[in-house]
């Protein structure tokens, strides 16, 4: 029941990430500079660009890991420096160099993730074991164990 209650309040929002002129300064280096951007119910959207680009600065503002110097951002319509918790339950981010437990597969890393946020009613957690096999990796070895 509250992934139907999740899904009907997200219909609500043309955007479900809006970004508005939001600036990261760490001293006198610009990390991020006015960056306005959207992203719409349904789209999937990655970032490009070398390193130093502001990519993975960008997700740590929209994940409220961080503070942007300037501007604000909005998830579901909440502004994610006011809203941090409620913002961050509707995200799935894995930043690069996750933390993953040797002996973890990938599965299990998704399940824990969701039972250490709460989500323990079982389409949540069966939606963990769509995830390989919507990526395409569903059956693959790794390190000797198959995930």
């Amino acid at each position: 029941q509250r992934q139907m209650c999740i899904r009907d309040r997200l219909s609500e929002y043309k955007n479900m990430i809006s970004i508005t002129n939001i600036t990261k300064k760490f001293d006198e280096f610009v990390a991020v500079n006015n960056l306005t951007m959207s992203v719409k119910k349904g789209e999937v959207l990655g970032f490009l660009g070398p390193n130093g680009a502001g990519k993975s600065t960008t997700m740590k503002m929209i994940t409220g890991f961080i503070k942007p110097t300037e501007g604000f951002i909005e998830v579901k319509g909440m502004n994610v420096e006011t809203n941090p918790i409620e913002c961050k339950k509707l995200i799935g981010y894995l930043p690069e160099g996750a933390p993953l437990y040797g002996d973890m597969t990938p599965l299990n890393m998704l399940k824990f993730v969701a039972k250490t946020r709460g989500i323990n009613d079982f389409v949540s957690i069966h939606d963990c074991w769509l995830v390989p096999e919507k990526v395409d990796i569903k059956g693959e070895v790794v390190d000797g164990k198959e995930i």
